[in-house]
């Protein structure tokens, strides 16, 4: 009968495979998904390889960062309690935040000259874009972004003289290293996302302005239009810079004076604070916010890395 016919044909030849499976086999790649962890431990043994073969990139960042720490360290080389001391610490700490943003678009040309490749492997699904992404994420973190900033926070904050309490110098480095990752994250969005190099710095370069000139140091928050006030809500620096400020100054006495007065006025720390727009009550929060904004970027970047991955397949 038919039926019969067409059963025994069936057992004779054997389905064809797609194209895509038949390119899949010819590279040797296994059909089943690989799991997540497994991507990522590959990637991530690769990725460090590849900056260990070529270190220059990381040496820089680490020299970098050591040079201009005890450089700025040596200008403002043990702050006083007085009003030039006050001036100097909260100076010293916004110049700190915008040295290592300004420093993060370091990894656009990294990220753009690995685009093809990269792009060619998560389309024959060696890898999918969520684990490229995490595995840029964590090396950019600690290699290019953790460890700059440990190695500068070192001769900066000892140089200064800052508050020698352990908790506040680890809080201070806790905060700055989780500002430059953040940064970071932001930057490896922008290169997964955009073609070329320069369109990349000229958006990272804009937004960090706006996030400078926001930040709550450069113009007080009080003093902007009501109708732009909004844009300090997304001012990394601003809740960087004010968790670094509270840290440093709450519960230290400052002796502040004005020209052609003989004496010093005795403030504590925290009304020098108020004075300048930055209400202590908020530490906490502002260390919680800068958690969220980094997780937001690490999201950003996914989410970028997937949307390309998804045009290249169209």
């Amino acid at each position: 009968t038919l039926k019969q016919q067409l059963k025994a044909a069936g057992s004779t030849f054997s389905p064809r495979p797609s194209a895509s499976g038949q390119a899949r086999m010819a590279l040797g790649i296994p059909n089943q998904k690989r799991p997540l962890s497994r991507q990522v431990g590959v990637l991530f043994w690769r990725g460090l390889l590849d900056m260990l073969r070529n270190p220059l990139l990381t040496a820089f960042h680490a020299l970098g960062g050591l040079a201009l720490g005890l450089l700025v360290g040596i200008i403002f080389y043990s702050v006083k309690n007085d009003t030039s001391g006050a001036q100097n610490r909260v100076g010293a700490l916004f110049f700190a935040l915008c040295l290592l943003a300004f420093t993060s678009v370091t990894s656009v040309d990294l990220v753009q000259a690995e685009a093809g490749t990269a792009g060619r492997e998560m389309q024959r699904r060696y890898y999918c874009p969520a684990a490229y992404a995490a595995t840029k994420l964590v090396l950019d973190g600690l290699l290019l972004r953790a460890l700059p900033a440990l190695l500068f926070a070192l001769p900066f904050y000892f140089l200064m003289g800052l508050n020698p309490a352990a908790l506040q110098f680890f809080t201070f480095l806790l905060v700055l290293i989780g500002f430059s990752a953040a940064v970071g994250a932001l930057a490896l969005g922008f290169a997964s996302g955009l073609d070329s190099p320069g369109k990349t710095l000229l958006a990272m370069n804009l937004v960090l302005l706006l996030g400078v000139l926001f930040g709550g140091f450069l113009a007080n928050k009080g003093s902007i239009p009501a109708w732009l006030r909004w844009v300090s809500w997304l001012s990394v620096f601003r809740y960087s810079w004010e968790a670094l400020a509270i840290n440093e100054l709450s519960g230290v006495d400052l002796f502040l004076s004005a020209p052609g007065v003989a004496l010093s006025l005795p403030v504590r720390g925290e009304v020098f604070l108020q004075i300048i727009g930055v209400h202590t009550d908020l530490f906490v929060a502002d260390i919680a916010v800068l958690a969220a904004i980094y997780a937001a970027c690490c999201v950003f970047v996914v989410v970028v890395v997937s949307w390309r991955n998804r045009q290249r397949r169209e």
